[in-house]
């Protein structure tokens, strides 16, 4: 089932079907025994922990058990799931618990998904989108996650404040998290509705265990939008055209643009806006923002799609802000979901800022998108390393090169569809 939301006020509709699982993109399985049942795990290059199960998830896992009677869990939230081994392992030994697997990362969500099918975890559902979203008001018993230490200062706080509101009259809260953060994660705890009743640490990790306080009265979980995301307002201009974006935390480009964006951009100053156009992975949004106010409404329809949420929102309000509110966007796992998600001879132009999976066939998935995707004589533009741009075109030998600029290891690429 598709998860629909709309990005604040805007018209910008965020979808996210479920594909074929991209069986090429595992890198490798390995199994884990847990409550004296073991279990096989699809790992992958384009997640966390690639080689093994992290010693973070290893160490809540045990904890969890020794400090949580699993025999009475009826619900359970797996936020940033990412392949799903916490929720999975807690499923099979909760064998009344139905388990909420929650990432941003739609190459997650989609492991996840397989990783459970694959355990014979059936009592689950699966989200791709922003913490705490689409969950309809329900509670859980318990909430864990393997927090990512990269998310920034304000989104981890604003997890600890509305983790409590999940809470069901027992719940239990249950994190991991690197030691440098511990103490933010602490004190977030102490200054929150939460009352920590046990903690754990090792020299790479800490965990922490909590409930909802007594004195909290019961109330729907205010949801953080994506405020907590937001760093700036910030001023760019590129090639005589200025704009603004909202930019977020742990996402690139937020203060400067890269070359690659900045290659691509240059390659549409010259070009003839118009028709329908996909950007994938817009990031903070500066290719289609440049785009919108290069020529206002020059596309007929513009539709963004990639594996991260964040991106997709951040993107889609920013060119709500540029003036193109109506933004059709795709969460995928892969480039190869691209044909799923759209129609055939859909689009006129294809851009496409390269972000590849080491030893994934990302370059032949988006080969075929484009081949796919494109009306005769429509355009896709890739942008990226120059070695990632090549491994492109090395799959686009049906299409001609119209334009190209490298600059300091970077290129971008326009190709013609013959």
């Amino acid at each position: 089932m598709d998860a629909e939301l709309t990005v604040g006020l805007y018209s910008c509709v965020v979808t996210a079907p479920q594909t074929r699982f991209p069986l090429d993109y595992v890198n490798k399985t390995v199994s884990l025994k847990y409550r004296g049942q073991e279990s096989f795990f699809h790992l992958s290059h384009g997640l966390f922990s690639s080689n093994d199960v992290d010693a973070g998830t290893r160490l809540l896992l045990k904890i969890v058990a020794a400090r949580v009677d699993l025999s009475t869990l009826t619900s359970v939230l797996d936020v940033g799931c990412g392949m799903g081994v916490i929720g999975i392992s807690i499923a099979r030994a909760a064998a009344r618990a139905h388990v909420t697997f929650q990432d941003r990362d739609a190459l997650a969500v989609a492991f996840a998904r397989e990783n459970a099918n694959a355990n014979k975890v059936q009592n689950a559902d699966f989200d791709c989108g922003l913490a705490f979203r689409n969950l309809d008001g329900r509670t859980f018993d318990l909430v864990v996650s393997n927090l990512p230490a990269k998310a920034g200062r304000p989104v981890l706080e604003s997890f600890f404040k509305t983790v409590p509101h999940l809470l069901s009259r027992s719940g239990i809260a249950a994190v991991v998290i690197v030691e440098p953060l511990s103490q933010l994660a602490r004190d977030s705890i102490q200054q929150s509705d939460c009352l920590l009743f046990h903690a754990e640490s090792t020299s790479q990790h800490s965990v922490f265990l909590f409930r909802k306080a007594e004195n909290v009265p019961a109330r729907a979980a205010a949801i953080p939008g994506i405020g907590p995301y937001l760093r700036a307002r910030q001023s760019f201009s590129s090639g005589g055209i200025d704009y603004e974006l909202e930019t977020a935390y742990n996402l690139p480009d937020f203060d400067t643009v890269g070359y690659g964006v900045e290659l691509a951009q240059e390659i549409l100053s010259s070009a003839v806006i118009k028709g329908d156009v996909l950007f994938w992975n817009p990031g903070q949004g500066h290719l289609p923002v440049y785009a919108e106010r290069k020529s206002p409404g020059g596309f007929a329809s513009v539709t963004t799609a990639g594996r991260d949420a964040l991106e997709l929102e951040i993107a889609g309000r920013n060119m709500a802000s540029a003036g193109r509110e109506a933004i059709s966007a795709f969460l995928l796992p892969t480039e190869a979901g691209l044909t799923e998600a759209l129609s055939p001879g859909s689009l006129d132009l294809l851009c496409a800022m390269l972000h590849p999976v080491p030893k994934a066939p990302w370059h032949m998935d988006l080969a075929l998108s484009a081949q796919a995707l494109l009306r005769k004589g429509g355009a896709l533009l890739a942008a990226g390393s120059s070695t990632d741009v090549f491994r492109v075109l090395d799959q686009c030998r049906s299409f001609k090169i119209a334009e190209s600029v490298k600059r300091l290891g970077h290129r971008a690429v326009l190709l013609r569809a013959r």
